[in-house]
């Protein structure tokens, strides 16, 4: 498998579960909404945001099929392969999704099947994340079948997916003033992320720690190389949401996400690394 080929499916495993978590913020802010109201029919026109992020997510992961005829067997392995399962959850997100914010956009709603379509969605897009979160548990590749990669999956998805939603908010806030929309939602929503984030990590290490891949993430530091601690980034970031200074929480949490991609693209590149596995674990048995 090619550079490229691993940038697309890393693109997927980023941007899917960052677009599903930030539709289900918003979709909560709009399911609390029991009026008509501009801020809402603005919310709900932004959500094709969160959805476009995550269909230009599965367009990159399709690049690596070589073929649009190769579809038919990644179709065709549903019930049996979790990468087929993947794919089904995505696409059936995006079809709910995306057939809410078309009704939504032409026509209006009753609010009790906006909260129920709204509902249905936010169940898609958790399934989503649970599936992207599996499909690197392969028996067969050591250092990917660990309790820590799923739940390492899980945190960047609590993590990013608030980002975005700060963005998508920032962006709204050149129409409307109102400070208590999505922010404190979104905020809230990082800092669980990045809770979950330590969590998994400490008990990745726990569960891994007899095994050769669970000494050489501890003797090498891993995990605090891919996700260092960034408490005062939240403290920062909450400063700016309080202060109403929206413009930078959006560059901000925009320059933090890139900074998280970056590192997570330099730990994929070396879990591919047999040899210098190889080599870190013979140097702590």
């Amino acid at each position: 498998m090619g550079t490229d080929f691993r940038i697309a499916l890393m693109l997927f495993t980023v941007l899917a579960p960052a677009g599903a978590i930030a539709f289900v913020l918003m979709s909560v802010r709009i399911m609390s909404i029991v009026q008509r109201t501009p801020i809402r029919e603005r919310m709900e026109r932004c959500l094709v945001l969160p959805i476009g992020l995550c269909l230009v997510g599965l367009i990159s992961s399709a690049t690596h099929l070589g073929t649009p005829d190769n579809a038919l067997y990644v179709l065709a392995g549903i019930g049996r392969s979790p990468l087929s399962e993947e794919v089904l959850a995505a696409v059936v997100f995006i079809a709910i999704s995306w057939l809410y914010w078309l009704v939504a956009f032409v026509r209006q709603i009753p609010l009790h099947v906006s909260r129920a379509f709204l509902a249905l969605a936010c169940v898609a897009a958790f399934w989503l994340v649970y599936r992207i979160s599996t499909v690197y548990s392969i028996p067969t590749i050591p250092t990917w079948n660990s309790p820590f990669i799923p739940l390492e999956l899980w945190s960047v998805a609590l993590t990013s997916g608030p980002m975005v939603c700060l963005a998508i908010f920032a962006w709204m806030q050149r129409s409307f003033r109102d400070g208590e929309v999505v922010a404190p939602r979104a905020f809230y929503g990082f800092l669980v992320g990045s809770a979950f984030r330590r969590l998994s990590s400490a008990w990745g290490l726990r569960c891994c720690r007899t095994r050769s891949l669970g000494c050489c993430l501890a003797r090498t530091g891993w995990p605090a190389t891919c996700f260092p601690s960034t408490e005062p980034r939240f403290l920062r970031l909450r400063r700016l949401v309080r202060s109403g200074r929206w413009r930078r929480s959006c560059r901000f949490a925009s320059g933090t996400a890139l900074g998280r991609l970056v590192r997570l693209r330099r730990c994929c590149w070396l879990l591919r690394q047999p040899s210098s596995f190889a080599f870190r674990s013979t140097l702590c048995i």
